[in-house]
């Protein structure tokens, strides 16, 4: 979203506008740097992951949501292809939808690679408890929406042998770990 607005004072040629937006762009990141959040995922290899990260941390601080972030590694090779970033940012658009609607929005990632495996954990707070039995069905949803999101994420991981999700769920905090083992 944020590109199609430079791109289009770009093409506008209204160059007032687009250095104003840059300059909010900039106070953003500077804020979230000034707490280090991003510090650890500059660090990470892949241009996509890296950038879908820091785009839902921007959404999220955009509603207000307190983020915390924890990377331990560089590369994250499981979870680079068009495929699983496209599952990785459901569970992080779910993850922001839902702790916006919570009394005090909150969303954990941590991403963490190490020789054994490499592994995604997204925690966050809610608003509306969802049905763990029935939350990778077609058509489930907590916010009368398609209910696709994560039926989708499921059947990505589920393709995978190696792969495996695990969702927890407390009183106020929803959790999803996607944990893919380093086997050939």
């Amino acid at each position: 979203s944020t590109l199609i607005v430079l791109e289009g004072y770009c093409k506008s040629k209204d160059y007032d506008k687009l250095e104003e937006r840059i300059a909010e762009l900039k106070s953003e990141m500077d804020d979230i740097y000034a707490n280090g959040q991003l510090k650890n995922v500059m660090n990470i290899s892949d241009a996509g992951l890296r950038n879908l990260i820091m785009l839902k941390i921007f959404e999220a601080k955009k509603y207000g949501i307190e983020t915390s972030i924890s990377i331990s590694g560089k590369s994250f090779e499981r979870f680079e292809s068009m495929k699983m970033l496209n599952a990785l940012g459901a569970l992080l658009d779910n993850a922001v939808e839902a702790a916006s609607e919570s009394r005090k929005g909150m969303i954990k990632l941590e991403l963490e690679d190490n020789d054994v495996s490499t592994s995604l954990f997204i925690e966050n707070s809610f608003g509306k408890k969802p049905d763990l039995n029935n939350i990778f069905k077609k058509g489930y949803s907590t916010k009368s929406q398609s209910g696709l999101g994560l039926y989708y994420v499921n059947k990505i991981v589920s393709n995978d042998e190696n792969t495996d999700i695990i969702i927890n769920c407390s009183d106020n905090m929803f959790s999803v770990r996607i944990l893919s083992d380093k086997k050939s």
